[in-house]
């Protein structure tokens, strides 16, 4: 990390060329090497608040610009440049960075960042604010430190791409409703960045981090940055998704806890629970939160949780486990819930991605010795099942990978021929089941994207190959 005023461009570089804010936007326009141009789609970001921030300093202004860019720069090796930047925010980033280049040592983490200016801001802020979507982990810490009052703030953009403006405007309703019910502030911010990356090419190349780091605190954190220059909030929360029986680290307090930027401090709150715990020992014991719940991974259904994505299914089992009934929990579903639980624990139980073994692994052992004969929506047999399940760990997922990625690179120098004769899924099945059986790994199940036709697994109900969308029963799942 660099203070500098030189004009010399690395080889490898990410530049913030432009900055200008505009009431309650901000639009930043960024200039890219040639290497790492084909990561994104356009170099125009923007950010918009609901309050005016063109009065806010550059150097706090320039945060969210940062944050956009830092998860992509340290894995690719490539320096960043800016006219300023808050000292403190320049300082926790460095100690990130440090933090993390032990966890992922196969990534260079070379990055500079050329600021010709740090400057050093002072708020003397006392308020508290709560990064919240609605979720068991956000609505769990809300309940955790409701007496304070938070400052609720909802992040939209910076992960998946916006809802439509009808959508949004239901989001908008949902939370306004629940600020009133409770007597608290609230705000909304809302990006453009998903919109702007090329997300599966990122994913392809950088797996594990882009999905786990460059996806959570570093870009929700430092677009908060320009709320609390005109604000009074000092202080934000940002709940926790994983326990230290997580082994792929990322979304940590040790990450978050050094984010910092003028005097305004980050807590990751809740680390001790799991999402089950949290339901256990908050959700479940107020029930006027009950139907606030928003664990739907499907950005579509914003009045209700949808009951058929693989979150809404695993929240399902945790609440029934649990003796929760969904139902008043927002969830949209019928006397099959079961029978889609064990559907999609069937199918993509080898195959679903690695982060949701853990949640799994976490309902799997908090299941009783002993299950009633009448749990909820007849699930005794659906809990004696997932007892019995053998979750793989994330080592043996990730050579699964490695070995998909081998034999789709095979297959590319013959596509037209086994397509000519119809044979590409059978032909790519047959492969796999020789090569793992050659590498000693079991041979699991597949889940056929309708649009590019891959196996691989998917990420919030979006193929990682193409990212494209489809249902979770998909009638071509293969065994």
């Amino acid at each position: 990390m660099h203070l500098t005023t030189q004009n010399v461009i690395s080889e490898k570089y990410i530049r913030l060329s432009e900055l200008k804010a505009t009431d309650n936007k901000i639009l930043y326009k960024f200039e890219f090497s040639d290497n790492l141009k084909n990561y994104f789609l356009t170099n125009n970001f923007e950010v918009e608040y609901d309050v005016s921030i063109k009065n806010v300093e550059d150097s706090i202004l320039s945060i969210p610009a940062l944050s956009f860019m830092i998860p992509i720069a340290w894995p690719t090796g490539a320096d960043i440049y800016l006219e300023k930047i808050d000292k403190t925010y320049f300082e926790s980033i460095h100690k990130i960075g440090s933090i993390l280049k032990k966890w992922y040592p196969k990534f260079p983490f070379s990055t500079k960042i050329y600021s010709k200016k740090l400057i050093r801001n002072t708020f003397k802020n006392k308020e508290y604010a709560l990064l919240f979507s609605g979720g068991v982990d956000s609505l769990s810490s809300y309940i955790r430190h409701k007496e304070r009052k938070p400052i609720l703030i909802s992040v939209n953009g910076f992960r998946l791409p916006l809802p439509e403006y009808e959508n949004y405007k239901k989001l908008e309703a949902w939370l306004g409703n629940f600020v009133k019910m409770e007597n608290l502030d609230t705000h909304f911010i809302k990006t453009n960045y998903a919109e702007n990356i090329k997300r599966q090419l990122l994913t392809k190349e950088y797996r594990n981090w882009f999905m786990i780091i460059a996806t959570y605190s570093p870009i929700l954190l430092g677009l908060c940055a320009p709320l609390t220059a005109i604000s009074k909030i000092g202080t934000i929360f940002i709940a926790s998704s994983h326990t230290s029986d997580f082994q792929y680290e990322g979304f940590h307090p040790l990450i978050d806890n050094q984010i910092r930027w003028g005097d305004i401090k980050v807590i990751h709150d809740g680390y001790e629970l799991s999402r089950l715990e949290k339901i256990k020992c908050y959700l479940k014991n107020y029930p006027k939160y009950h139907r606030y719940l928003r664990a739907c991974s499907n950005s579509r259904y914003l009045e209700y949780n949808c009951g058929n994505c693989e979150k809404c299914l695993r929240t399902i089992t945790s609440l029934i486990l649990e003796d929760q009934d969904p139902k008043e929990y927002n969830f949209k579903i019928g006397n099959d819930v079961i029978e889609k639980i064990e559907n999609i624990l069937v199918h993509i139980s080898t195959r679903m991605y690695f982060h949701n073994f853990f949640y799994w692994k976490d309902v799997k052992k908090h299941i009783p010795e002993h299950i009633d004969d009448d749990k909820l929506y007849n699930s005794k047999r659906l809990f004696e099942s997932l007892r019995k399940i053998d979750f793989p760990d994330p080592t043996r997922y990730e050579e699964e990978k490695k070995l998909d990625n081998f034999i789709v690179r095979i297959m590319k120098k013959y596509y037209y021929f086994i397509s000519y004769f119809g044979i590409y899924h059978s032909f790519k099945l047959i492969l796999r089941h020789i090569f793992m059986s050659i590498k000693g790994l079991k041979q699991g199940h597949e889940q056929i994207c309708n649009n590019c036709g891959s196996s691989n697994p998917t990420y919030r109900g979006y193929c990682t190959n193409c990212n494209t969308q489809f249902p979770v029963n998909d009638s071509r799942v293969k065994n």
